[in-house]
């Protein structure tokens, strides 16, 4: 059997414009029913992993907790750890949003634990699955998961290293380029579920330098959407189908992505709706190619059996 795992960051609009003090809006939230209906049509299950201000939206609560209720999604957690209470002031060194793996222990506890019951309040759910914030994960970070009941995080990109994106007091991010590529056991009984991410060496298109340095270095794939093209999205499932070692493939969006201008890659409405154009030829191609949706619990479950 082959799974499609699809988690959505479901977060505030395009953060990636966010400034320290500015707010932070929802207003992708109506754009999720026409995603939710488009996995439906597949019987795919999103994961939707929740931030902070996405669980004050009253209108995406009560939709994703019916949804939720009919097993036709799942409600996990999305920590973006500088908006997340409790404040908490860091050193201030670089200009990156903070990594959650930069705080002190006992307030990494506060925010994740203040968040996780937030959404099992508001979503009345049980939330087992997590993944953070800008992908940072340390062993301490997953002690507190594992203190709170988190038993699945799907955190760890195999093969990429974003150690060269500065936190807030830090200078490096996460480095996951030897991490496994398959479920297993990170920490303690919490199971790991990695993104489908791969660096593979390739002639590509471009300029001749981009070309030269794909085919010597490689070229990071991530099984995400950024442009109309698909073409890198075929090449990776390929590519995990071939190594025959996995049995899953995870796919990931950010909600903001869903509306124009929630994103720097779909500003205009034509992009958008040239999204969910790809989006419908990618999930059709799994499902001919006989994938089954499921969620991350369904799938650790299925797993465990």
């Amino acid at each position: 059997m082959k799974y499609f795992i699809i988690t959505v960051d479901t977060e505030g609009d395009n953060l990636w414009n966010w400034k320290e003090g500015k707010e932070i809006t929802t207003q992708n939230a109506r754009a999720i029913p026409k995603f939710q209906e488009l996995c439906e049509r597949f019987k795919f299950k999103p994961v939707y992993l929740i931030n902070y201000e996405m669980a004050m939206n009253d209108e995406l609560v009560a939709y994703l907790k019916e949804k939720a209720k009919r097993n036709l999604c799942e409600i996990g957690i999305h920590i973006h750890a500088w908006n997340t209470p409790p404040e908490y002031k860091l050193e201030e060194k670089f200009n990156g949003n903070p990594y959650i793996t930069e705080y002190p222990k006992e307030i990494m506890r506060e925010k994740i634990s203040g968040l996780k019951k937030l959404i099992e309040d508001r979503f009345e759910t049980k939330v087992i699955s997590h993944r953070s914030g800008r992908w940072a994960t340390n062993k301490e970070y997953f002690e507190v998961l594992k203190e709170i009941g988190i038993k699945i995080d799907c955190s760890v990109t195999p093969e990429i290293d974003m150690s060269m994106l500065s936190g807030r007091s830090c200078s490096k991010g996460p480095n996951y380029t030897h991490f496994p590529k398959n479920t297993y056991s990170i920490y303690d009984g919490i199971i790991e579920v990695p993104m489908s991410t791969r660096k593979v060496r390739r002639l590509t298109h471009g300029r001749l330098l981009h070309k030269i340095k794909c085919l010597l270095l490689g070229e990071s794939l991530w099984m995400r959407i950024l442009s109309k093209d698909i073409t890198n999205i075929k090449y990776l499932k390929n590519e995990i189908e071939k190594e025959n070692k996995c049995d899953y493939i995870e796919f990931m969006l950010h909600s903001s992505e869903l509306m124009p201008g929630g994103s720097p890659y779909f500003p205009l409405n034509k992009d958008v709706n040239r999204l969910f154009e790809s989006f419908e030829q990618v999930f059709k191609e799994f499902s001919q190619d006989g994938y089954i949706g499921v969620t991350l619990k369904e799938y650790v479950k299925l797993n465990e059996d």
